[in-house]
């Protein structure tokens, strides 16, 4: 099992961060950059929750001499969310997923912090197959690291929404 926790500051507004976390329309693989439109499904939208696969982009069709490798649907993990605007917590859980164990369980918190916001978020996650044993070892030894650049981004991103 990997954790990886971590606490960042952003000038982004509290709210605009939460709403941008529980955005399950079209638009989020365009606000959160690692998700790919290919991969991304939603099965279900309620109060305080959601359902949605989310991925990487799928892999071409590889031919060789030896083999014919049908496309791949790359990784991917869906996923169950669960959300409360009081404290505008986060917390979702894989249900199923090409590289990530059972339940693979996150969590973010918003808190408001001067003009902008306080990100907490921590992950505890067993991963399969040789991608995800690989994933496992760079999550283990860089998380904290991989987690702040892409947070980086993707506020970056929501801070250009309109």
């Amino acid at each position: 099992m990997v954790h990886v926790s971590m606490s960042m500051t952003t000038p982004v507004d509290p709210d605009r961060v939460f709403e941008a976390m529980i955005d399950f329309s079209d638009r989020r693989p365009e606000v959160w950059p690692a998700l790919h439109p290919a991969t991304y499904v939603v099965h279900g939208v309620g109060d305080g929750w959601a359902e949605v696969t989310e991925g990487s982009e799928p892999e071409p069709v590889r031919l060789s001499a030896f083999a014919f490798r049908r496309r791949s649907t790359g990784a991917w993990a869906r996923q169950r969310y669960e959300w409360t605007r009081d404290d505008r917590v986060v917390r979702w859980t894989v249900v199923e997923s090409s590289w990530i164990h059972s339940p693979g369980l996150s969590r973010y918190r918003v808190i408001p912090e001067g003009d902008g916001s306080r990100i907490e978020f921590s992950m505890d996650r067993s991963y399969k197959g040789m991608a995800g044993k690989l994933m496992g070892l760079a999550t283990g030894v860089a998380g904290r690291w991989m987690m702040m650049v892409y947070w980086r981004r993707h506020l970056e991103l929501v801070r250009k929404l309109r």
